[in-house]
């Protein structure tokens, strides 16, 4: 797959069409920096008046954007692949590959890297899914609860959702008693907690990341 390359200078001797300019900016504002480099190459496509030339611009976003989706989901898959071996199920040489994986890290859209870790070599086997309701949603009330929450390592997942229950909490301990001592003084000593409903899994059909 060949590599197409959006960054571009000052074109010599031209002038920039800056309304043409201004009208592609918009079409692709809030898309992020990506989307602000390709409405900059389609601009000066449109500007020079050459609608050949607007559509390799526009073919060549479309397989760079193809491109870096290949290789988030390839990441996503294994993170731990090499860049060489990265480049080969992609297509690309080493050097391009490692510039457009480093460009999604500066981007934000790779946030990291981690190792999935069994459960039950850490003590956390033993997963309990909770719906938990508020007395009241005044500012206080929640900060206080979500702080609380939040800081216990027990805790792997804390949502809170709009309509009932207030919150989706996931829960992972050793074992049953370990759970009952964690809901005992972690969870209930919480004030203005209305209710808890806990869930147990029967089985995990679809492990979640």
């Amino acid at each position: 797959m060949p590599e197409v390359d959006h960054e571009h200078g000052q074109r010599d001797g031209g002038e920039r069409c800056d309304r043409g300019h201004h009208a592609d900016q918009q079409q692709f504002q809030g898309a992020g920096e990506r989307g602000q480099r390709d409405a900059e190459a389609r601009g000066e496509a449109v500007a020079a008046g050459d609608r050949g030339s607007e559509y390799v611009v526009w073919h060549g976003i479309i397989a760079e954007l193809e491109l870096e989706l290949e290789l988030e989901l390839e990441l996503e898959l294994d993170g731990r692949l090499t860049n060489v071996e990265l480049a080969q199920r992609v297509g690309l040489t080493t050097g391009p590959c490692l510039r457009r994986v480093q460009r999604l890290e500066a981007d934000g859209v790779i946030r990291g890297c981690r190792a999935v870790i069994d459960p039950a070599s850490v003590g956390r086997s033993f997963e309990v899914l909770l719906d938990l309701s508020l007395e009241a949603q005044d500012a206080e009330t929640v900060e206080r609860f979500e702080s609380a929450l939040a800081a216990a390592e027990e805790v792997r997942e804390l949502r809170r959702l709009f309509g009932s229950p207030d919150y989706f909490v996931r829960v992972a301990v050793a074992e049953l008693p370990a759970y009952e001592s964690f809901l005992s003084r972690r969870v209930m000593t919480i004030p203005r907690i209305k209710n808890v409903t806990s869930h147990f899994t029967m089985k995990t059909v679809k492990p979640g990341p």
